[in-house]
């Protein structure tokens, strides 16, 4: 045999002999298919969408939308049938109220309650987000309500007894507390109301005992005083004021120019069980009355267009071009200037509590007692 033939012989049995058992110990296990070997890192949350310190018309800045307090909305209704684009969970300890916009950005104003630790004082959470629904901060208004001024990039708390307290809308911090005039509803005795309207320079402030407007801040002028009672006002684009007052035994909606003039009055009905606990709904062409038991329609020249019978859990506001937004229970619906009646969207098992909104993207917005809902038109 050759020596080229003995090493093919010893290569052939080095190859079929049985190998050396391993030590177990020694061997690091396979891991199942699909795992991994190294445990993944926590996911980051969204960052929120950059906010840019600029006022649009369609920004809906106040409690019933704007600080004239008419709920009108600067945006028509968009074409197209509305899907959620997205929904948050909410804490049920925050009870919204409320929902604002303004950009990129939407604050939720829970409802003010009895502070429990301090007697006296009121609590009323908010949520402040992105229009995509990405948290960015919360904190407490106090009894206030929620103001936005985004020309400033800030979210004031406005109303109480304290002067307005500023948070940053971009990302949520604590900001200075100035408030620019033209912004800030005080009455001529230095204190801050919530149920103050403002159109321009001119501010409306309804007190128990009547209703003073304040064209210069030195010379209110009365409109509605004893023994009649302003029950909430409003101001619609015009200029005009618009007061539901209780008369003896009836309601009525009493109308008159902010810089002066004579009063028209329109009345609603007998007295009997009803309140108006908001403002007017101030639309072009209609003028929505929402009582603790149905809504009334007024048309410009003072006739009843509808009536619609029932409570409203959320409440109402009123498009560019007169449709008007109504979320109640489950649902929202829209009514057109001819009562009309077209459903939007529901969420079973939910009750809604806020005016639903749009943003001045088309985005509609409405919040239940659990949940944020963001409907987008298609």
């Amino acid at each position: 045999m050759t020596a080229v033939s003995r090493a093919v012989v010893l290569l052939v049995v080095a190859s079929c002999s049985s190998p050396k058992p391993t030590d177990p110990s020694s061997v690091t296990p396979d891991a199942p298919r699909g795992s991994k070997t190294s445990p993944a890192a926590p996911a980051k949350p969204a960052a929120p969408l950059p906010f840019a310190a600029v006022a649009s018309p369609g920004d809906v800045v106040a409690p019933f939308v704007r600080p004239e307090r008419s709920s009108r909305l600067a945006t028509a209704l968009p074409r197209g049938r509305a899907r959620e684009r997205w929904a948050l969970a909410l804490d049920p300890k925050l009870d919204p109220a409320f929902v604002v916009c303004a950009g990129s950005r939407i604050a939720l104003q829970g409802r003010p309650s009895a502070d429990q630790e301090h007697p006296g004082f009121l609590h009323a959470p908010f949520m402040l987000l992105d229009t995509n629904g990405t948290k960015i901060a919360g904190d407490d208004l106090g009894g206030a309500l929620v103001r936005l001024v985004p020309e400033e990039g800030k979210l004031f708390a406005i109303g109480g007894s304290g002067m307005p307290t500023a948070w940053q809308l971009a990302d949520g911090s604590r900001g200075p507390d100035k408030l620019s005039g033209s912004d800030d509803p005080r009455s001529a005795s230095g204190s801050l109301a919530t149920r103050a309207a403002a159109h321009g320079t001119t501010h409306v402030f309804l007190q128990a005992n009547g209703v003073e407007v304040y064209v210069r801040p030195d010379y209110p002028r009365t409109v509605v005083e004893p023994p009649v009672q302003p029950l909430d006002a409003a101001i619609d684009d015009e200029g005009n004021l618009h007061v539901i007052v209780r008369q003896a035994p009836d309601l009525a909606l009493w109308t008159t120019p902010l810089a002066g003039g004579s009063v028209g009055r329109v009345r609603i009905g007998p007295l009997r069980r009803e309140r108006a606990e908001v403002p007017p709904v101030l639309g072009k062409a209609v003028r929505v009355i929402v009582l603790d038991d149905r809504m009334v329609a007024i048309a410009r020249d003072g006739k009843t267009l509808w009536e619609r019978k029932g409570a409203l859990t959320g409440g109402a506001t009123i498009t560019a071009d007169d449709q008007l937004l109504v979320a109640t229970d489950a649902k929202i619906v829209v009514v057109d200037p001819a009562g009309r009646t077209t459903e939007l969207a529901s969420a079973p098992k939910e009750i809604f509590l806020t005016p639903p909104i749009l943003t001045a993207a088309g985005l509609l917005l409405v919040a239940s007692g659990t949940t944020l809902h963001a409907y987008a038109f298609e």
